[in-house]
């Protein structure tokens, strides 16, 4: 399946089948990867040329810990006429957790990586299993859940 700029969040709401608030970060997390891995952006930037990557992130604030990931697409935007180049338009959907303060205790305060392919997506989500951060979300109840889609 493909989807549109347009479509990027309902598309991923699809995929799930169920609210995004009912995931728990391990389920919400292999969702995020496997839409990754099935479901392709319709006129965006190449993968290869990092139009359509995966970020997993982390950071502890005085409110609490968030942990996210966060799928990034690369649109040409060619809605504007005046625009003959088309403007590049980033597009972020993120599924993130967020943890009460206690909860961040010991953990690294702020961290991130990037999968900028398929080839790579194995290798990274081994990794983001393997991080102390991720471990600790994906055995507790996360306080909030919140799936926003910005354009940065």
């Amino acid at each position: 399946m493909a989807f549109t700029r347009d479509e990027m969040e309902a598309a991923f709401r699809r995929h799930i089948g169920i609210d995004p608030a009912r995931l728990g970060p391990r389920a919400g997390f292999a969702a995020m990867a496997d839409w990754y891995r099935a479901e392709r952006p319709l006129d965006a930037e190449p993968m290869e040329a990092d139009g359509d990557m995966l970020l997993f992130q982390w950071s502890s604030r005085p409110d609490g810990i968030e942990v996210d990931m966060t799928r990034q697409v690369i649109w040409v935007d060619l809605d504007d006429p005046s625009d003959e180049d088309g403007e590049l338009v980033f597009l972020q959907l993120s599924l993130a957790f967020r943890f009460p303060p206690d909860a961040g205790v010991g953990l690294e305060r702020t961290g991130n990586r990037w999968c900028h392919s398929l080839a790579q997506l194995d290798e990274f989500l081994a990794w983001m299993a393997d991080t102390p951060v991720y471990r600790h979300a994906a055995s507790h109840d996360a306080a909030n859940v919140a799936l926003t889609l910005t354009e940065v």
